[in-house]
């Protein structure tokens, strides 16, 4: 788990590309690992035998025939035996400089290239295993002149511009952040959780703080510690020696199987992720719970074949309390849930949600038949089968998923021939499309006669249809 994913300051390869840095592919060898670290002003690569970027299939087209140059800034730490810059195409590297042979800093190196008729290019730096540069800017332009930098007064090699941070990260979001390849606007994954986002979260159960174990916001079970609800996100408290948890259940585990899954919390101003491959033919209990961060752990957790998948976030005792503004569960190993801005603050990538969309997904699962109602609000129809049954067709905004369990309370009356009935209980009978068929027990009423049922002059009633997993 990492604090900083989508930042991540480490990246390691042998020789089989990987992506590093957002748009960035690294290269090493058979017999050399290289590596590149995220450091103050720039990246440091070590044995790197190719850094490069992979142009989308668009921009290779429109330099075709066209005069390039590809100029780079950096500090030569270790000299390497050998090293290029230039462009690298399906079939040769063309236009390459040789980098210098000794230390230095502020380097300035470019190369001057003539594209002909390729498919695919990519601007290079080539570095022999032995070398360790520190790279601190990259530029790929038209023209037969490099325009990256200039010197100052002094004889210093500057950048002639500074990098303008949300144009990037909106440049860089056209391309996987797994692949490196071209996918258009595509700012996050889709997120495999509902009610993600804790700021504003669906909660048909209404109350502003959950103590009990069982479920809490909507699809969000808390099974240890104290929650509460505010405007700026949840807080988990865990309780004496008891942590908190809080867990959201996979309908559909086996969907889930053989894939490369990344988890993220939103905490307190930081990302918490973790990313976990699970197997194809897991072993039960399946548990990806993480090492423990400020207090914290991450899990995926199955414990029987047939049994269900949990996600979930767990704040260990002796932790202070944890706001927790947002979640993500989504396939791939790089968290999309949000990116540093400019001024190194973690924003979403997202907007907020449609909350009339994330209502109606929970609503599969649980369905609040007097939310926003008032102490006379009616709210169901339906007629009378023997002197002490009653038949009410409740209509649900969309199918459940199972036939719910009843959670109800305070005063109810059913209203027909011009009199009113206290009821004494209620059951359910039967679900269908969008309806669920209730049964409310009562006394003396005449038989086959319409009624509706009420609140009795109780706006604190609950009428909760349960049909969580």
């Amino acid at each position: 788990m990492t604090q900083d994913f989508a930042h991540k300051t480490e990246y390691t390869a042998s020789n089989a590309p990987i992506c590093t840095l957002d748009c960035w592919i690294m290269f090493g060898t058979s017999s050399s690992i290289a590596k590149l670290e995220v450091i103050d002003g720039g990246v440091r690569i070590t044995s790197g035998d190719a850094f490069r970027q992979v142009l989308g299939d668009n921009v290779v087209k429109s330099l075709i025939g066209k005069t390039v140059t590809v100029s780079a800034l950096m500090d030569i730490e270790v000299p390497p035996a050998a090293g290029q810059i230039g462009m690298v195409s399906e079939s040769a590297w063309v236009g390459l400089t040789p980098l210098p042979r000794t230390a230095g800093t502020d380097i300035l190196v470019s190369a001057t290239v003539s594209i002909g008729d390729v498919s695919k290019l990519n601007p290079w730096i080539y570095s022999a295993p032995d070398g360790v540069y520190k790279l601190k800017a990259m530029k790929l332009e038209l023209g037969p002149v490099q325009t990256l930098a200039h010197k100052d007064s002094s004889g210093k090699w500057v950048l002639n511009d500074p990098p303008d941070y949300d144009l990037q990260y909106a440049l860089c979001s056209l391309y996987s952040p797994i692949t490196g390849e071209w996918v258009g606007f595509q700012h996050s994954n889709p997120n495999l959780l509902d009610n993600w986002y804790f700021a504003d979260p669906v909660n048909q159960r209404g109350q502003d703080t959950y103590t009990q174990r069982g479920y809490a916001v909507d699809r969000w079970n808390l099974n240890s510690g104290v929650m509460q609800v505010s405007g700026g996100g949840i807080t988990l408290a865990p309780q004496g020696t008891s942590r908190a948890q809080l867990q959201q259940v996979l309908e559909n585990p086996n969907a889930l199987y053989g894939k490369v899954l990344t988890m993220s919390f939103y905490i307190d101003g930081q990302i918490y992720s973790q990313t976990v491959s699970i197997p194809q033919y897991p072993s039960f209990p399946l548990d990806t719970t993480s090492p423990e961060i400020d207090g914290m752990r991450l899990y995926l957790y199955q414990g029987t074949e047939n049994g269900v998948l949990w996600a979930g976030l767990r704040v260990e005792p002796g932790c202070a309390a944890k706001t927790v503004v947002a979640a993500k569960l989504e396939f791939g190993p790089v968290q999309t849930l949000a990116h540093k801005d400019s001024s190194g603050k973690w924003v979403l990538n997202d907007p907020p949600p449609n909350k009339a969309l994330e209502l109606a997904k929970c609503q599969r699962y649980m369905f609040n038949a007097v939310l926003g109602g008032y102490d006379w609000g009616q709210f169901m129809y339906g007629q009378s089968y023997s002197a002490n049954k009653i038949s009410f067709t409740l209509t649900t905004p969309v199918n459940m998923r199972a036939i719910p369990t009843l959670i109800y309370s305070g005063n109810y009356a059913a209203i027909g021939g011009g009199q009113v009935f206290p009821v004494t209980g209620f059951s359910v009978a039967e679900i269908a499309a969008n309806t669920v068929r209730i049964e409310a027990d009562v006394s003396n009423v005449p038989i086959l006669n319409a009624f509706v049922l009420q609140r009795n002059n109780d706006i604190n009633s609950v009428f909760l249809l349960d049909s969580n997993l």
